[in-house]
């Protein structure tokens, strides 16, 4: 084979020590590198310098130049590692106030852990969106075809400027659209947003009033009736467990009526048009938004339908608040009286 002995004779060792794997070549140290990380520093250290007399900025080859002894080619593979744009421009802010991380904290925390009592709200803007109309409709082709989408040309009609506001416990927004973007512009979005939630405060705190005084109407009004009954329906049905139950029922309307239940009700009829609103955004979002309503409904439907049984057995098996227990003095006479027939 044209081989020298020795060059056989390395193989087979390298075969019969390693196996397979010391048939592989080793990794050798190569050639050793021209430029190292002292070189990277240098480049670094001369673009914080400023450019030479009459350039505006750096570039490869004015870098490579004022190392002296660094190739143009190494200069821009080190500029591509570092991902360093020479033309590119980046701007930023920093706030000489010795409590700016303090406050910055504040700020983040309200938008991570917001309070469970309080709107916390993200306002920001938009200006100088371009109002472009474009020819929308489709395109017939020779083959019989036809491509749906929207063609280049287009019709100005001026810029808007978008205000919106982001309710972070809930996701709401709250958006408006302005020709202008002055400070006025902006105070008027702000004070709609805070008549907003200030009314819709008002109408809540008012709703629960009047809730809870229907609640406590309706207990007045049947409170002696419901104990006459409680007293009474024992005595005539012989069933100890009867007592209460016109009680609970009281207690369950009345916790109805308090509670934000008949709020649903009243926004029921708006559903409708809920759902045309958002046929009217998008077809598959008012699919979706009918499916999560079909969804709510059967899973409280199927609720109801397996807890109706183990609340009737629960309710049957309670033991009896109205039991008359003996008492230190009663005489059995008194007490056979009174208690409640066996079986």
């Amino acid at each position: 084979m044209g081989v020298q002995p020795r060059i056989v004779s390395l193989w087979r060792h390298r075969y019969a020590d390693h196996g397979l794997e010391g048939l592989q070549d080793k990794p050798r140290p190569g050639k050793q590198p021209i430029y190292t990380k002292t070189t990277d520093k240098r480049i670094l250290k001369l673009l914080d310098k400023p450019p030479p007399q009459g350039f505006a900025r750096w570039t490869g080859p004015l870098l490579a130049e004022a190392l002296g002894d660094v190739d143009v080619q190494y200069v821009w593979r080190f500029l591509r590692s570092h991902k360093i744009d020479l033309v590119a421009r980046k701007s930023w802010c920093e706030s000489n106030d010795p409590n700016f991380t303090a406050k910055a904290a504040d700020v983040v925390g309200l938008y991570v852990a917001p309070p469970a009592k309080a709107i916390v709200l993200c306002v920001d803007e938009k200006p100088s969106i371009q109002a472009l109309e474009r020819a929308q409709g489709y395109l017939k082709l020779p083959n019989g075809r036809a491509l749906t989408g929207q063609s280049h040309d287009y019709k100005r009609h001026g810029t808007t400027t978008l205000f919106a506001a982001l309710e972070v416990a809930t996701g709401k927004i709250i958006a408006t659209h302005s020709k202008r973007r002055r400070r006025v512009e902006f105070l008027d979005f702000m004070n709609s947003v805070s008549s907003l939630y200030i009314a819709q405060g008002c109408a809540r705190s008012v709703a629960r009033r009047i809730l809870g005084r229907i609640g406590t109407s309706l207990d007045e009004a049947l409170n002696a009736r419901v104990f006459d009954t409680v007293v009474r329906l024992p005595l005539l049905v012989g069933n100890r467990n009867e007592g209460l139950q016109p009680l609970r029922d009281l207690d369950t309307v009345r916790s109805f009526l308090g509670s934000m239940g008949p709020g649903a009700f009243l926004d029921l009829p708006w559903l409708p048009f809920y759902l045309a609103i958002c046929f009217a955004f998008h077809w598959l979002l008012g699919v979706t938004a009918l499916a999560g309503a079909i969804v709510l409904v059967t899973l409280t439907l199927i609720t109801e339908y397996m807890s109706r049984a183990p609340a009737k057995e629960a309710m049957t098996l309670a033991p009896g608040a109205t039991i008359l227990q003996p008492r230190a003095g009663a005489t059995p006479r008194c007490w056979s009286r009174w208690a409640w027939p066996s079986g």
